[in-house]
């Protein structure tokens, strides 16, 4: 039977194959079928997707308000991290955070949430801000988004002891507080790869040593966060961000104590 294909089609559709390598394209800046060559864009995609699921998400919200499923408890959560979680790349600038109130709303819990965020900034940098805060916040929950620029600075001395005495601070400063640690997502840089691969297996160790006593956990942001789901290879796309939030709602499901 005759290939219908010519070489150049042949050639466009296996350059369509989205994830197939995680490194070698730009997400934001590659070509497009209207210069002839088809786009290893992932960025259009998502975008849309993005669209798509926002807007059922809002039509369930919806249906949930005429069925008058409001809120049965509040929570204080305290959002401490760097760029991504100040919500660098995303449409809105605010990340994962835009969907975190529905995630929890949708188990009837509604969220108020504080960030302490400083982009480019290190665990050495941001915990003794972060724990400066912490009288005037009083949370019931603190997300610690931290690592990512520790991995890039290579500022990883004694890092799994700075960050095991900081989540212990934490919970030292309230008898009820509940911390979720993320697993960060990796880089597309291998160095720097590798280096966040360090920062996960303390986080690792640090959660492992607490989750005894049901009020540290982990939420795992590796899967929801390749590299080829981000703009620059550090920032995720609004499709990750969102996915991180329903990471994040069910690590803290896992440990917030019933109403």
């Amino acid at each position: 039977m005759t290939d219908p294909l010519t070489a150049t089609d042949r050639s466009r559709l296996q350059s369509a194959t989205l994830g197939a390598t995680e490194a070698g394209w730009d997400e934001s800046n590659a070509p497009s079928w209207a210069t002839g060559t088809l786009t290893h864009s992932a960025k259009p995609v998502e975008e849309r997707l993005t669209e798509l699921i926002n807007d059922v998400i809002d039509q369930g919200d919806r249906l949930r308000a005429d069925l008058d499923l409001g809120p049965t408890r509040t929570i204080r959560v305290f959002a401490v991290g760097d760029s991504i979680t100040s919500g660098a790349y995303s449409q809105d600038g605010t990340g994962y955070r835009r969907y975190l109130p529905g995630h929890l709303g949708r188990r009837r819990i509604a969220p108020t949430i504080t960030v302490c965020d400083y982009p480019g900034q290190t665990l050495r940098y941001v915990a003794p801000i972060a724990l400066g805060q912490l009288s005037t916040v009083q949370p019931d929950v603190v997300l610690v988004h931290l690592g990512t620029n520790d991995a890039m600075q290579n500022d990883l001395g004694d890092w799994q002891n700075r960050l095991a005495t900081f989540v212990d601070s934490i919970l030292a400063s309230s008898a009820t507080v509940r911390v979720v640690v993320a697993r960060i997502g990796l880089n597309r840089d291998s160095t720097v790869n590798a280096r966040q691969a360090t920062v996960n297996g303390y986080i690792d160790a640090v959660v492992s040593a607490r989750q005894a006593g049901g009020r540290v956990t982990s939420a795992d942001m590796v899967p929801v966060c390749p590299s080829r789901w981000t703009t620059d290879g550090i920032h995720p796309m609004d499709t990750s961000y969102r996915l991180m939030s329903g990471v994040w709602t069910e690590a803290i499901m896992r440990i917030l104590p019933a109403s």
